[in-house]
């Protein structure tokens, strides 16, 4: 079922998933490529240019190809069918077969780059009220979950290598451990020496606090996808999200699908998509989590843009709570990979202080920096 909406970026991200229902390949990463290329004017001008804008970054086959003009056409038919839902069924009908006419540039430029438009204002009311809003577009890419797992798995393995100086026995291989050797073989009387290895004790623990509040949208599929393959790599773990309230989710996302674990959320998380209460969410994670989660070995990573309109005292108090206790706070921000991207609003100025490392977080070539980064 399409659902009203005024937002075009809304519409673009919900169309990409219409498209993924019929076995398209669409990410986050076409999503963003097309709403960088509707910037241009030319393009909204006319229905044509645009329907041929979304084409030709979400065809990827000729199959594909040549479905989706019905696909398009069809999808903005229903949009056209829920906007005017409150028309009388005559005056609906003589609009069925109209297109949707795309809005003013401007709107695209504000929701790309960080400006307060009408939409931010939209934000900031829905921060104040819960939603009772269902998620159905969080589907799953195998091939990038593959390459996210992949990369995940470096990041731990620096974390851990990086932060313990103690090793354990290991039956794999690994640095030859010469006094266990040495110990093993003195009353032995063969002639093969038999060796031991070890490896450096992994005792570090992750903390991942993920916003899923409507700001976020274009990211949240991702960014589950992120917090699914730390939970599946690296047992001491502990995963939330949050929108206007906080949810611990770990027992949802440890499951051998991440499919089963996006419908075990998704039931519990009741204000997905909503708006934003960063500092009242900081405040539940330290006062109901905070003394079995924060010591000083554990990582804490926090997935935000930072657009907050709650209490900014809330966050700077809960935010030194979590830095002084953690070994490491580290911010990662989808909004940062704008160049021109600066900490202005009011949920990250008030977190900045307190913040060990401001990394991007948007898609794969982002965490293939985060990899590279002085974790």
């Amino acid at each position: 079922m399409i659902t009203r909406s005024t937002n075009l970026s809304d519409h673009i991200i919900a169309f990409c998933r219409f498209l993924r229902e019929h076995h398209f390949a669409t990410g986050t990463i076409e999503e963003t490529d097309i709403l960088r290329s509707i910037l241009d004017e030319q393009i909204l001008r006319h229905d044509e240019s645009f329907a041929l804008c979304l084409k030709s970054h979400l065809c990827k086959s000729r199959k594909q190809f040549v479905a989706f003009d019905d696909l398009y056409h069809s999808y903005w038919r229903e949009l056209d069918r829920a906007t005017d839902s409150k028309i009388k069924e005559s005056e609906e009908e003589k609009q069925v077969n109209s297109q949707k006419k795309p809005p003013p540039i401007q709107e695209i430029k504000d929701w790309l780059y960080n400006g307060q438009n009408d939409d931010t204002h939209d934000i900031a009311k829905e921060s104040a009220i819960s939603a009772t809003h269902t998620q159905n577009g969080l589907y799953t890419d195998e091939r990038e979950l593959k390459d996210i797992f992949y990369l995940v798995n470096q990041i731990i393995q620096k974390i851990a290598n990086r932060r313990s100086r103690r090793y354990e026995h290991s039956h794999k291989r690994g640095p030859i451990d010469i006094r266990k050797s040495i110990r093993k073989n003195l009353l032995s009387h063969e002639e093969i020496i038999k060796l031991s290895h070890k490896v450096k004790k992994k005792n570090i623990k992750v903390v991942l606090l993920c916003d899923v509040s409507k700001s976020m949208d274009l990211y949240s599929r991702f960014f589950i996808q992120f917090m699914y393959a730390f939970k599946r790599l690296m047992s001491h773990s502990e995963l939330f999200v949050f929108s206007t309230k906080l949810y611990h989710i770990t027992e949802e996302i440890d499951s051998n699908s991440l499919s089963s674990s996006l419908d075990m959320i998704i039931q519990k998380v009741h204000d997905w998509g909503s708006g934003t209460r960063i500092g009242e969410s900081l405040e539940s994670f330290v006062n109901d989590y905070g003394h079995r989660c924060l010591n000083s070995k554990t990582v804490v990573f926090i997935l935000s843009d930072g657009w907050d309109t709650g209490d900014s005292e809330l966050i700077s108090r809960h935010m030194s709570i979590i830095h002084r206790k953690a070994m490491k706070v580290i911010w990662l921000n989808p909004l940062m990979q704008n160049a021109e991207w600066k900490p202005e609003v009011l949920g990250m100025n008030s977190a900045l202080p307190y913040i060990d490392l401001l990394l991007p977080l948007y898609n794969l070539d982002s965490i293939k920096k985060l990899v590279k980064a002085n974790l």
